[in-house]
């Protein structure tokens, strides 16, 4: 049983508790960086009309549209429906994304934990069961020994008072990890969808660039040939024959090298999305399934930065390090901390839970780090 005593310091505990953890946390608190103080990109005044491509598939007009937001799936833009399903399909099968997802949840969960282990008190239940051989020597008695056997259960309950900030700055560094995940994962998010689209767009220009180089070769052979023709005739000489093969020759080392990077573009687009490329059915890009976009957001360079995950994400463990800063000096102040257990033991089962089988007890104690 508790005493009044007793009783009166557990009563008065949760009060004394949020008392100390209303203290100040030693370390400095972390304190965002200004942004940069710029309002344009350029020493000179950008023109808000870009040049068009009259004739040319999707070459229509383009604006600039300052302080415009861009959208979430700003692909969308593009009125590609291909290129739409493409980038869904790899935002489910992508690893890289799988795998910065997975690392965004286990941050979560380390934040929670933290949180757990540094603001609540450890509970703990404790229950065991011995058979004892002992002299009555160990107890100054002079005859024989007894064997018995001794059922224990008790509840532990031991609480760490933040009196300096440590555990507020440790659960901070846990947050501020957990907000770095996310901004990895919308960087690997962003990644993803510019590299798809960017492939994209390399793959339709290739496809473009073999076209054209295919009707340039075929007319070069044709010219090749009448060169030839007329070598025989005695109108033109060995040279102009000659010239003329170094140029056919130049178009298939050109048509070759599209071939090979349209090869490479084509792998690239099946292993972002997920799959091997013998198995990956995607679908062939060109010019003409692919329309610039009309209207393109121009943000101002603070704003951009602010924007960008990779800054913002540097920006995380910077707080991060300094949160830790705070730990470790917490850690070179005074710790304070309180135990506390009630539990019964009884030399039968059945009297284990027995009025006479009580037992409890309060502790509390400080350490100092010297070294």
């Amino acid at each position: 049983m508790f005493g009044s005593k007793d009783f009166f310091i557990l009563r008065w505990l949760p009060l004394l508790s949020a008392g100390l953890l209303s203290a100040c946390a030693v370390g400095s608190d972390f304190k965002r960086p200004d942004a940069p103080n710029a309002s344009t990109y350029t020493e000179t005044t950008l023109s808000k009309k870009l040049a068009t491509a009259p004739g040319v598939p999707g070459g229509t007009d383009q604006e600039l549209i300052e302080g415009a937001d861009i959208e979430a799936q700003w692909w969308g833009l593009f009125k590609s429906p291909e290129l739409d399903a493409l980038i869904k399909k790899a935002l489910q099968q992508n690893q890289n994304l799988g795998a910065a997802d997975a690392a965004l949840r286990a941050s979560q969960e380390n934040f929670s934990a933290q949180i757990g282990g540094q603001y609540f008190p450890a509970i703990g239940l404790n229950g065991g069961v011995a058979r004892q051989l002992q002299p009555s020597a160990i107890y100054g008695l002079p005859y024989g020994s007894d064997t018995y056997s001794l059922y224990n259960a008790s509840v532990n309950v031991t609480y760490k008072f933040d009196v300096f900030g440590g555990a507020r700055r440790a659960v901070e560094g846990a947050r501020v990890q957990a907000e770095i995940a996310q901004f990895q994962l919308e960087g690997a998010y962003l990644s993803l969808t510019a590299n798809i689209v960017t492939s994209a767009v390399r793959e339709a220009t290739l496809r473009a660039q073999m076209q054209a180089t295919e009707e340039i070769l075929k007319a070069q052979t044709n010219l090749a040939e009448m060169t030839e023709k007329q070598l025989v005739i005695g109108t033109v000489s060995k040279v102009d024959v000659t010239s003329q093969r170094t140029l056919v020759s130049n178009s298939q080392v050109d048509l070759f090298t599209y071939e090979r990077n349209l090869s490479f573009a084509r792998n690239q687009l099946a292993v972002l999305v997920g799959e091997l490329p013998s198995n990956a059915n995607i679908t062939k890009f060109d010019l003409k399934s692919l329309h610039l976009p009309e209207k393109l957001p121009l943000s101002a360079p603070s704003s951009l930065v602010r924007q960008r995950q990779d800054v913002r994400a540097a920006e995380a463990q910077l707080k991060a390090t300094n949160a830790l800063v705070g730990v470790a000096t917490a850690n070179l102040l005074p710790q304070f901390n309180i135990t506390g257990a009630i539990g019964s033991a009884a030399l039968t089962s059945a009297a284990l839970f027995g009025p006479n089988a009580t037992l409890w007890s309060v502790a509390g104690g400080i350490f100092q780090p010297l070294f």
